[in-house]
């Protein structure tokens, strides 16, 4: 977890494997991200079939890199920038 600073995005990235017996057995994965900055916590987590665990790990590798929290937004109704 980097907690370099309360202005520092601070981030916990896990997974857990599990296994699916209600018809067949499947192996299935959760990945749970905690990330806060300032007085702003998020909780993200994603689940899917570990034969999906390819695909899936490009979308939760693009989450946590595109991840902002805690970033000032001055108008609500409008939304942060686009960079």
């Amino acid at each position: 977890m980097d907690t370099a600073g309360d202005s520092a995005l601070a981030v916990f990235d896990s997974s857990v494997e599990a296994v699916e017996c209600s018809t067949e057995i499947q192996k299935e994965l959760a990945k749970l991200c905690i990330g806060r900055r300032g007085g702003v916590h998020g909780l993200i987590t994603m689940e899917f079939w570990k034969s999906d665990a390819d695909l899936f790990q490009t979308v939760w590798d693009t989450v946590l890199e595109t991840l902002e929290i805690g970033e000032p937004v001055s108008d609500p109704l409008k939304g942060p920038p686009v960079h």
